[in-house]
Parts: structure tokens; C-alpha cells; sequence
């Protein structure tokens, strides 16, 4: 899939580099008709190619749907892994678990990376003001 992107890559940069040189000749005084096909033609190829590089980001793309069987089978990497490694997947994940034993229950905190951690608007956040 890579080598299919790259060639798509490829030629876009191909039909932008001809499309200049159009441009060029036509500046030159050539025939806007006969330039004006060519134009057409690199255009057409360049969308083409445009649709490649379209097709294969969607495939890329991991669905909700395709997402959920992929999640469950980590439950089973999961049990088998050591403390220290299932220690360091939750970090990244974002997840703090701490354990209660005299109650045999798990408390679970999110913090996902990709949110701050830090509200942007510091004290005029309230929930800064309760510590939150």
C-alpha cells in the first residue's frame, strides 16, 4: 500500500510539474487550445491520482466497528502480560487504576493524552477553584 501511495505521490507532482510548464508555454505565445488539452488531460490524470491517495487513507483509517473485535482480543494480551508491562500500556493509555482490597474493587481514572491537563483559562475555570 505504501508503494501505491508513493507512486500516486508521484504522479501529482508529475501533472503540477507539467501543469507549470503549460503555464509557461502558454505565457510564450503557444496555442491555448492545443495547451488548454493538455491541461485538461494532467488535470484529469492529477484527480485520478488524488482518488489513490483518498482510497488508501480510508483504508488506513481503523472504523469503530473494526476497532471493538481488535480491543477485545487485547483483553487476552492483557491477562497474560506482566505487572510492568501492563503497568506501562495503561500510562499510555491514559489510565489510573488504583486498587481498593478491602472492598475487592478497582477505581479506573481516564486521562487520555490527547486532552490538557491544564484548562487554557487557568482560574476563570470553577472547577479550578474546588481543585478539580
Amino acid at each position: 500500500m505504501i508503494l501505491m501511495a508513493e507512486a500516486a505521490w508521484k504522479a501529482i507532482d508529475d501533472c503540477d510539474r507539467r501543469m507549470k510548464s503549460y503555464r509557461s508555454t502558454l505565457d510564450a505565445g503557444g496555442d491555448p487550445h492545443e495547451i488548454g488539452r493538455w491541461m485538461a488531460g494532467s488535470r484529469a490524470e492529477r484527480m485520478k491520482a488524488d482518488g489513490r491517495i483518498a482510497t488508501i487513507t480510508r483504508r488506513q483509517e481503523t472504523t469503530e466497528r473494526e476497532m471493538v473485535p481488535q480491543l477485545s482480543n487485547a483483553i487476552g494480551v492483557l491477562e497474560r502480560a506482566d505487572t510492568a508491562t501492563r503497568n506501562d500500556l495503561y500510562n499510555k493509555l491514559g489510565l489510573y487504576l488504583v486498587y481498593h482490597p478491602s472492598e475487592r474493587k478497582v477505581v479506573v481514572e481516564a486521562r487520555p493524552n490527547m486532552y490538557q491537563s491544564v484548562c487554557p483559562r487557568g482560574d476563570l475555570n470553577p472547577h479550578a477553584l474546588n481543585g478539580h
